[in-house]
């Protein structure tokens, strides 16, 4: 069996094995593997094989934490940090819509992320986008605006979306757009807002977005165009 054809063998894989979740144990087992390889080579480091085993069980521990209860995805296999400023839930059939943009002026690229989760905190979807624009208020703005069209094309109804960006949240709400240079992009922004009947656009703190902002940074380098993010599974091929 060829490498490749292995690897994709391993991530279908369900039929009986020791270990629980087996896909989500390679998936995660493959990713730290490889950092192990990045940290020896450009930092000198040698991580052993047994803390790599103790850093995927913790990795499915937090995936599982994320998916029911939306809490913080712990990467590292570390102990998770809480605290006042996490992830909430929205209230009871609503839909909780995190965006988050990242701009990078060393190459003039900017990325959009957004994961969407349900009242109970479980992973509805998620996108990456590499939009046009030349500075992070830009993408903050195209990741509200692809939100709220994605969330009415798909019939979600009872939406709030948060984001980090304090000055795209007052922009969008309350700002004067008549001569801002984002005028057209607000307006649609708007417009998309006032066909819902029940929507919320709220600030949060970065902690609170930590996944949205994950997917934002990544954009730009590893995701051209447009991605869809189906699973917790696939931010691991990332």
């Amino acid at each position: 069996m060829e490498f490749h054809d292995w690897i994709k063998w391993n991530i279908r894989y369900s039929g009986n094995v020791e270990v629980a979740d087996w896909t989500e144990f390679f998936t995660a087992a493959c990713w730290l593997i490889w950092k192990r390889r990045n940290v020896r080579i450009f930092e000198g480091r040698i991580i052993s094989f047994q803390s790599i085993s103790a850093r995927v069980s913790a990795i499915l521990q937090s995936m599982k934490k994320v998916s029911s209860h939306g809490r913080k995805l712990n990467w590292d296999g570390q102990q998770p940090r809480c605290g006042p400023n996490t992830w909430k839930p929205p209230p009871r059939n609503w839909f909780m819509l995190s965006v988050d943009g990242s701009f990078l002026p060393d190459s003039q690229r900017g990325g959009c992320g957004r994961v969407i989760r349900d009242f109970e905190g479980r992973f509805v979807s998620g996108f990456t986008l590499r939009p046009v624009g030349n500075d992070s208020l830009t993408t903050e703005l195209w990741a509200i605006l692809m939100v709220l069209k994605h969330a009415w094309d798909t019939g979600l109804r009872q939406i709030m979306v948060a984001s980090d960006s304090l000055e795209a949240v007052i922009l969008v709400k309350e700002g004067n757009i008549n001569v801002h240079q984002y005028r057209v992009l607000v307006e649609e922004i708007r417009l998309m807002m006032q066909r819902q009947s029940n929507i919320s656009l709220m600030h949060v703190s970065r902690d609170a977005n930590h996944v949205a902002d994950f997917l934002a940074r990544k954009a730009p380098n590893n995701w051209p165009g447009f991605s869809v993010i189906s699973s917790l599974r696939s931010l691991f091929l990332c």
